[in-house]
């Protein structure tokens, strides 16, 4: 950590990285993950506050009112649309709230073709990118789903399209 300063540009964005490494590619090394995903989550970076969330929601006890603030925090900082996703699935599966779910599905797909960015700089990540890819593509199946519970054909039909077809033509 002493390495990566957080005056420079991609301060934060590598502590961000250095805590997913930990928390997802070394066994038993969660306590670090917290260290490094807690610096970048209580920056000005939405995407380590997205995944310091995610921290809460997963790994701190299932900490879902702090997961939820910090997904907050993140997507009207910078329009993100995975923080929106978490936010409509913990009140799906959490809340068993699916209307306001779907509330935030669709505020996610409004967000999902914004780039990542880091004070004001766009940030080229391939992983993020495929992330997105399938958060789109999922949201949209989970749409298609919804609507055809509502017995709503015409929506239905649409989110199914999104979902068969927009991957094809990005």
């Amino acid at each position: 950590y002493s390495i990566v300063s957080q005056d420079k540009f991609y301060g934060y964005p590598s502590i961000n990285n250095i805590g997913l490494i930990y928390m997802f590619q070394k066994e038993n090394e969660i306590k670090k993950a917290e260290i490094f995903i807690r610096k970048a989550g209580c920056s000005c970076f939405y995407f380590a506050k997205n995944n310091y969330g995610l921290f809460y929601q997963f790994f701190l006890n299932n900490n879902i009112a702090n997961a939820i603030e910090l997904y907050k925090k993140s997507s009207d900082e910078g329009e993100f649309a995975l923080a929106e996703y978490n936010i409509g699935y913990i009140h799906e599966k959490v809340n068993d709230d699916m209307k306001s779910a779907v509330d935030h599905y669709k505020k996610a797909l409004n967000f999902i073709n914004y780039p990542l960015k880091y004070k004001a700089t766009i940030i080229e990540d391939e992983q993020f990118d495929i992330s997105k890819s399938f958060i789109d593509c999922f949201i949209n199946l989970k749409l298609t789903v919804f609507y055809l519970s509502q017995s709503n054909l015409k929506m239905s039909e649409f989110y199914f399209l999104n979902a068969l077809f927009k991957p094809l033509f990005k």
